[in-house]
């Protein structure tokens, strides 16, 4: 589109690169599409929608990923420089989302675009060079895990699975390649990751992760993961805390640390200025952070609209409301002073519940439904040792709510599909 047409904070153009055939083109990006799912990694499930093949394998080389920015991404606010990366999960089948920070979504910007989307398979090591003279593809080689791609968050509770699997003598050095795995034992674990790394002897099962990696195990060993649809969960304890339970469940994308903000920011002990920032929502009430009422599903339902659209604006949830230091309002005036929109907090949440709708399509589109949205046994065990020692989440009372949930959102939860009524009041009736 001309410039005089094109929305501020935009560049309205992709670029598409193919590695198999080492090619590029690039291509418009409406309007329409800019405004309704704004930026970020609703751009990415938007794109994953439409141009992904069906149960196409996330390790085939026409899995796509997607780098896409929103129009804060340039602006000098502190703690709003982030991108979004989109892709077919290989763990888990469902749609893969990290928000990250750094200078590449800046210059990705700055050179022209506002998404990437990468497919095909080089035969070498390759990176992208995207300059204001155009595309270049080149070698580099990889010289550290980082560079490798891997979920810090991921691996870790895979490596915890396969140390205590070690433990409990369902694997031995034998199958490990004379590892002895132990908490603690940072030597092994290096090793150990480094096999990872180049899918070598045990490190090849454990690089498909702890799901996959325990069903080759056998043994019980999947007593031992500590996952949800494939994805390992963070570290961040869902057992008292009954809210981020019920997101590492229901949540399309699998057990993310970004689902929704922890309950004890919502509980009788949280600063009176928390609740206050979310009034705007009509959320006045606090809960107990092991609440699992219907009240609390109401607290999730919103507040995972927020982490959602959030992600949209490609914002830092540790700069954000409602706990941290820009507001609702702040997020919306600064979002307006770039575009010139005249955008509100009402289509910030509509943007947010969109892309959880095009997650939850594309997650029944590749066979999951409400029966996948379980959490580990163990979860359900009495709390050992702390100030909730004792304690039990209830395990009926959770997957009734698990279910609330999905009436609540307007998803079918025997299939797993979203209302076409829902669709069609989010405008993504197409899908």
């Amino acid at each position: 589109m001309s410039g005089e047409n094109r929305p501020f904070g935009y560049n309205s153009r992709l670029l598409c690169v193919d590695l198999t055939q080492r090619k590029h083109f690039t291509q418009e990006i409406p309007y329409e599409v800019l405004r309704t799912y704004v930026g970020g990694s609703s751009l990415g499930g938007y794109f994953l929608l439409m141009e992904l093949q069906l149960n196409v394998d996330p390790l085939d080389p026409s899995n796509l990923l997607i780098i896409s920015t929103s129009p804060i991404t340039t602006s000098k606010a502190p703690g709003l420089s982030m991108f979004s990366i989109s892709f077919k999960s290989p763990l888990t089948g469902l749609v893969g989302e990290v928000l990250t920070p750094g200078s590449m979504g800046y210059q990705l910007k700055r050179y022209g675009y506002d998404v990437l989307i990468i497919s095909g398979r080089s035969n070498l090591p390759t990176y992208v060079c995207v300059t204001d003279s155009g595309v270049e593809v080149a070698l580099k080689c990889y010289e550290a895990v980082a560079g490798n791609g891997m979920d810090g968050a991921s691996l870790g509770g895979t490596l915890a699975f396969a140390i205590e699997c070690f433990e409990k003598g369902l694997i031995n050095e034998s199958q490990t390649g004379g590892i002895r795995l132990r908490f603690g034992n940072g030597d092994a674990i290096l090793r150990l990751i480094e096999l990872i790394v180049r899918r070598e002897g045990f490190g090849d099962i454990l690089a498909r992760g702890s799901k996959k990696a325990s069903e080759l195990i056998g043994k019980g060993a999947i007593n031992y993961a500590m996952q949800s649809k494939g994805l390992e969960l963070p570290m961040h304890e869902p057992m008292a805390k009954a809210m981020l339970g019920l997101g590492y469940a229901v949540s399309p994308v699998g057990p993310n640390y970004v689902v929704v903000e922890h309950n004890t920011d919502f509980d009788f002990n949280a600063p009176e200025l928390f609740m206050e920032q979310i009034a705007p929502l009509g959320l006045t009430k606090g809960f107990e952070s092991t609440d699992l009422s219907i009240g609390k599903i109401r607290l999730y339902f919103y507040m995972g609209q927020v982490f959602s659209f959030l992600n949209v604006l490609c914002a830092c949830i540790y700069a954000s409301a409602p706990v941290r230091f820009y507001s609702f309002a702040n997020l919306v005036n600064l979002f307006n002073s770039i575009t010139s929109w005249e955008t509100s907090l009402f289509e910030f949440m509509k943007a947010g519940e969109r892309k959880n709708n095009l997650n939850r399509l594309f997650a029944y589109r590749e066979g999951f439904s409400g029966k996948d949205d379980v959490l580990p046994e163990r979860v359900f065990e009495p709390i050992e040792s702390g100030t909730k020692a004792g304690y039990k989440l209830n395990r009926d009372n959770f997957y009734e709510m698990v279910k609330f949930y999905y009436d609540m959102a307007d998803w079918d939860f025997k299939t797993g599909k979203p209302d076409v009524s829902k669709l069609v009041e989010l405008g993504i009736e197409f899908a």
